[in-house]
């Protein structure tokens, strides 16, 4: 998880890649460039997110993308003036079709994707 947060290098996006492992996107509606748990580190927008899966799409990864929220505190719930849990579908999903995403792709990473981490399958290739 976090690999938002983690890894800037596209190359390295292929690396891991190259292994067979899900990759997770999970700090969804985190706006905000800082980071409290480590000041120095730089904590990617939605929109960087976006690209990000849209070049792991685009070399053929969408079948190891999990996308998620990542929401662990009051303030992410919309009571508290967080995004909620539907920023995903209401939002994210949305931008990414209206840039041309295929459904798919959106169902892959969100429907067959977790089904086949959380039951355990054999991974691909």
């Amino acid at each position: 998880g976090h690999i938002e947060r983690t890894i800037f290098d596209y190359g390295v996006l292929d690396e891991v890649a190259a292994t067979g492992a899900f990759m997770n996107w999970d700090l969804w509606g985190m706006e905000s460039t800082y980071y409290p748990m480590r000041a120095d580190t730089y904590m990617a927008s939605d929109q960087h997110r976006i690209e990000q899966i849209e070049y792991m799409i685009a070399n053929g990864n969408a079948n190891q993308v999990l996308l998620a929220h990542d929401i662990c505190a009051k303030h992410r719930l919309k009571k508290w003036g967080g995004h909620g849990w539907d920023h995903i579908i209401a939002r994210v999903v949305p931008r990414i079709r209206a840039r041309g995403t295929y459904q798919a792709d959106i169902d892959t990473m969100l429907i067959d994707n977790p089904t086949r981490m959380l039951t355990f399958t054999e991974p691909l290739g």
